[in-house]
């Protein structure tokens, strides 16, 4: 919130952008609270309104597994995509730990690493409440429906190639 408006899309526009990928992680209020996140649901389906009615092409991108996110949170977010009319549909299971973050902290407590020398190569968290087979056989057949949202990338991607190779600008 605060952080976009009207004159910023229409500015972002103006500027020759095309194309936003919004990073909601998740479209449960139990997961925002969890990712201590300063907005809320209602916050990002404004935000993709916004940037809908003003011509930019946007795309979501979940974070599944973190602290508390389980069956019911995974099933939560993915019932709001009908809602929200996004280009692409991005997601990842499980938050990258790393050093000195609140993930990382949890993680030691939780015995899922035992100090900073094991995050020389990634180590992620995913919520022990949380079936990672489940979550990504689930999200991989709900985004199915989704698929011919991807056509919405086609615009972009021509105005980028028009710009980029004959110089041409919207």
């Amino acid at each position: 919130p605060g952080s976009y408006d009207t004159e910023y899309f229409s500015l972002y526009r103006r500027a020759g952008g095309t194309f936003a990928i919004l990073g909601v992680e998740t479209f449960s209020e139990r997961m925002l609270k969890n990712y201590r996140k300063p907005f809320s649901i209602s916050d990002v389906y404004e935000c993709a309104m916004l940037a809908h009615r003003k011509g930019i092409t946007f795309g979501l991108e979940l974070l599944v597994g973190g602290p508390g996110e389980n069956e019911a949170t995974v099933r939560e977010s993915i019932a709001f995509l009908p809602r929200i009319k996004a280009a692409l549909l991005l997601y990842s299971i499980g938050i990258r730990i790393l050093p000195d973050t609140d993930i990382y902290h949890r993680a030691l407590i939780e015995g899922i690493v035992s100090g900073r020398d094991e995050l020389l190569f990634p180590r992620f968290y995913v919520s022990r409440d949380l079936d990672v087979g489940w979550a990504a056989r689930f999200i991989q057949k709900s985004l199915k429906h989704y698929w011919y949202r991807g056509f919405g990338m086609v615009p972009v991607a021509m105005r980028n190639a028009l710009a980029r190779y004959c110089g041409v600008i919207f």
